[in-house]
Formats: C-alpha cells, structure tokens, sequence
C-alpha cells in the first residue's frame, strides 16, 4: 500500500506517513495530528496535585550535572518546564496521559527542554501508537513468555561506558516456524518501553547489538522491507562483521556476555525478563493512555 494511502486524514500540519512511524526513534532512543475534540476530558484536569508532584527515584550527582551540561536540565526550572508542557497537554483535549512528573520529564528530556518540541513528540508518540497497534502496542509479558523464553533478548544489567543501557537481539534464537515477526517486533517495544522509564537511559540512551549468527532462510520474513525500513529508522546500523574487535570498541567486554568475548557469565534473559513480569501491571497500564476518538469520526 502506498505510503500516502496508510493513515488518511490523521496527519500532522506539515507531517508525513513517514515521519509519524520514525517518531519511534525520538522516543525509544532520547536522540529519543489529531483534530482537538471537546469529547473526551484530559485527564492531567482531573489528576490530585499529589499525584502531579510524583517524583522520580533520585538521581546522583554526577547524574544531575550530565543532564544540566547534556540536555539543558536546569533545577530550578524543571518544575516550571513541566507546568508548561502539562498546560499544553490539557489543551489537547482528546489526549488522556500520564500527568506525573516523572512521565513528563522523558519527554522533556528527549528535547533538550524545548517545551514545545517536547509536547510534539508526545503528540506524534501517541499518534503513531494509534495508528499502527500491530507494531506498537505494548504486549503483556506473560502472554509472550514463550518468545522471552527462546532467549533472543536481553537487556544487560550493565551500562557502557556512556551510561548507556546495552540491549542484544539474537536472531538465531527466534523461532521462525512459530514466531510472527509482529509479535518480535512489539516485545522489543515491551523490552524498550521498560527501559525509558530510567531516568539514567532517558538521559544517556540506549545501544542495541543486533547478532546475526545463525541467520537462515527461515528468518528472511525479519528482513521484509517494511520491517527492515521500521528498523533502520528506529535505530543507527554499525556493521561489525565476524571480528569481536570492533564490537569491543563500542562496548566494553567487561560487561558483556561471553559469547561475545567479554567477561560476565553466558548469555542468559532471565533476571531482565522476571523484571519484565514483575512490571507487567505497570505496563500494561501504559495502554489506557493515547488519544481516545469517537467510533462514529474512526
């Protein structure tokens, strides 16, 4: 289907197709427009004043200084930062979100404190998880036990040397036969959307490693080009061939796994995917938010 032909009538002034699906870049990385209607209450109106001041768990020091140095976060201006962008969320009317703190502050940080840039991305964020459910709605882990449990994915207890959250994907371990290529992508969301809720990766970031050992020809329908083309706009690519060496220098192998030449104990998801499991209700929680529409105007 033409690109132009995916979501009629639901973008943006001055958006594409596009660039509402590579808005999952902004979001997931921290690198990471529906019509106003007056049917549906905001819930940041209607949230207790306690529940706006929701705090996020503290931050170091050192961590506190990055994000003033990094991405504009000054102490003194925070709160008034989120007052701004929760003012613009309320005049969004048929946009219900999170109106804690905390949930504000990713966005804020993934646009350097922008206010207005911040509340675009939430916008296009919301809008994209609208459209295209069979990508990005969030599952519940313990309905896709059975694809943590192939050990495809882990994220690493570990930052790198940037303080960044490091995520491996093996192919090889997907099941093909038994696997949609739907339902991998949309537990990498679930692995991600459990990331950015530290304030550490919102404000250092993410690395994926994509391990391509293994790769058959039952694992062709992972490379169709709608799915290559989601990926290569979600993420940036470094090819690192066979060699470990060049891995190395963008990952120390102090943190990695073994098959990876590094110095931790063999590849094993199980304490990242009983986190998974342990969150779940806060997850799944995650989808009563977007923007609501009326059946009739759908």
């Amino acid at each position: 289907m033409p690109a132009d032909n995916l979501f009629p009538g639901l973008a943006l002034p001055g958006e594409t197709p596009e660039s509402l699906l590579a808005a999952s870049e902004e979001y997931f990385t921290g690198a990471l427009m529906l019509p106003s209607s007056g049917a549906h209450k905001n819930i940041v109106e209607e949230v207790s004043m306690a529940q706006q001041v929701k705090k996020e768990r503290h931050l170091s020091a050192e961590w506190i200084q990055r994000a003033s140095e990094e991405l504009n976060e000054k102490p003194e201006k925070v709160h008034d930062d989120i007052n701004t962008l929760r003012s613009m969320i309320v005049a969004e009317t048929n946009l219900h979100v999170p109106a804690d703190d905390a949930f504000l502050l990713r966005f804020l940080r993934a646009r350097k404190f922008n206010c207005t840039k911040a509340f675009h991305m939430l916008q296009r964020y919301y809008v994209m998880k609208l459209r295209c459910p069979e990508l990005f709605k969030i599952p519940r882990p313990s309905e896709k036990k059975y694809i943590l449990e192939m050990q495809a994915q882990n994220m690493l207890e570990d930052r790198d040397g940037f303080g960044r959250r490091v995520y491996i994907f093996r192919v090889e371990k997907c099941d093909a036969a038994n696997v949609s290529i739907e339902d991998v992508f949309r537990t990498n969301v679930l692995a991600l959307e459990q990331v950015v809720d530290e304030p550490e990766t919102q404000i250092a970031g993410l690395t994926v490693v994509v391990d391509m050992n293994g790769f058959g020809i039952q694992h062709a329908k992972f490379l169709s080009p709608y799915y290559a083309r989601r990926t290569v706009e979600v993420i940036q690519i470094y090819f690192h061939g066979r060699g470990l060496s060049s891995l190395h220098a963008f990952i120390s192998p102090d943190i990695l796994p073994e098959e990876y030449g590094g110095k931790k104990p063999r590849f094993d998801n199980k304490t990242w995917r009983m986190a998974l499991l342990a969150n779940e209700d806060k997850l799944i929680e995650l989808e009563t938010y977007g923007y609501k529409v009326d059946e009739e105007s759908s």
